[in-house]
C-alpha cells in the first residue's frame, strides 16, 4: 500500500488536551458549548490538516458532543467517529482505542504490546493528558500537560509518528 493511501488517525481526548487548566481560570466568564474547547488549541491541531488520509477519532468522555463545537470553532480534519466508552474503573482509555482499531476499523491492533501488525495499512496517533495506554500503544502516544494542553512540540512528534 502506497503511503499517501494510509488511513492515519488521531485519537483525540478533548480535557488537557484541546483546552488547559490554564485556559479555564483565565475564561470563567465563557459560556455556551464551545467553553471546553482553546480556539489557540485548535489552531495548533489543524496544523495536521494537510497529512494525507488524516482524520480523528474523538476518544473523550464528551464523545459526539464536541463535534459541534470543534467544527464551529474551526477545525479542518475530518471527525470519523467516537471511542466506545466502557464506564468501568478497571477498562483504561487504551483498551477503548484497542477496541476500536480492532472492532470498528476491522485492522489489527497492538494485543499484548507488539507494534500493530497492518502498519502498513494505517498509522495512529493519542493525544491523551492521562497515561492509561497500553504498551504496545507507546509510540503511538503523545501525553499532554493538562496545564498546558495541546502543544506546536506535541505536532512535531505527531508528523513525525504519524509519516512512518
Amino acid at each position: 500500500m502506497d503511503t499517501e493511501d494510509k488511513i492515519r488517525i488521531i485519537f483525540l481526548d478533548i480535557d488537557g488536551v484541546m483546552n488547559s487548566d490554564e485556559y479555564f481560570m483565565s475564561h470563567l466568564d465563557r459560556d455556551g458549548d464551545t467553553l471546553f474547547i482553546d480556539p489557540e488549541k485548535l489552531t495548533v491541531l489543524n496544523m495536521l490538516k494537510d497529512i494525507p488520509g488524516i482524520q480523528i477519532v474523538i476518544s473523550s468522555s464528551w464523545g459526539d458532543t464536541a463535534d459541534g463545537p470543534l467544527k464551529r470553532l474551526g477545525l479542518e480534519i475530518p471527525i470519523t467517529g467516537h471511542i466506545h466508552h466502557f464506564h468501568f474503573d478497571w477498562i483504561c482509555r487504551g483498551c477503548e482505542i484497542e477496541d476500536y482499531i480492532v472492532n470498528m476499523l476491522h485492522l489489527r491492533g497492538t494485543k499484548f504490546g507488539e507494534k500493530h501488525r497492518d502498519h502498513d495499512k494505517y498509522e495512529y496517533v493519542i493525544f491523551d493528558d492521562d497515561e492509561d495506554m497500553l504498551l504496545g500503544q507507546k509510540d503511538n502516544f503523545i501525553q499532554t500537560n493538562r496545564d498546558t494542553g495541546l502543544t506546536e512540540d506535541d505536532i512535531r512528534k505527531a508528523k513525525e509518528i504519524l509519516m512512518k
